[in-house]
C-alpha cells in the first residue's frame, strides 16, 4: 500500500492466525489415534462379551482393514520420512513468507 491509502491488512493478526502445517498434522493424528482407541475398546468389549456385536459395524471394520495395503516397515519409514521432509520445507517456506509479509507491513507503516 502507498502511504495515505486505506489498508485493511494493517494487522499481523490475520497472517498469524493461519494454523501451521505441523499443528494441523498433530491435530489430525491425535484425532485418528482417538478413533482407533474407540474402535479397539469396542472390539475388546465385544470379544469379552460385554457388548452385543453389531454386524454392520463388523462388516465395515472388515472392509476397512482388508482395503489397507500391506507395506513393509522399511518402505513405510522411507515414504514417511520423505513426506515429513516435504512438510518441514513447506512449514519453513510458510514461516518465511509470514515473516516477509510482517516486514512489508512494518515498512508500509514507515513509508
Amino acid at each position: 500500500m502507498l502511504k495515505g491509502q486505506d489498508n485493511t491488512w494493517e494487522s499481523t493478526k490475520i497472517v498469524s492466525a493461519i494454523p501451521s502445517e505441523s499443528v494441523s498434522l498433530q491435530a489430525s493424528m491425535q484425532r485418528l489415534i482417538d478413533l482407533i482407541d474407540n474402535v479397539m475398546l469396542y472390539v475388546d468389549a465385544v470379544i469379552a462379551g460385554k457388548k452385543e456385536p453389531n454386524i454392520a459395524a463388523g462388516i465395515e471394520l472388515s472392509s476397512i482393514l482388508s482395503s489397507v495395503k500391506a507395506v513393509h516397515p522399511e518402505a513405510f519409514h522411507e515414504v514417511f520420512q520423505g513426506k515429513i521432509q516435504d512438510l518441514l520445507m513447506m512449514t519453513y517456506l510458510s514461516t518465511l513468507t509470514q515473516t516477509q509479509v510482517t516486514i512489508a507491513e512494518k515498512l508500509n507503516l514507515i513509508i
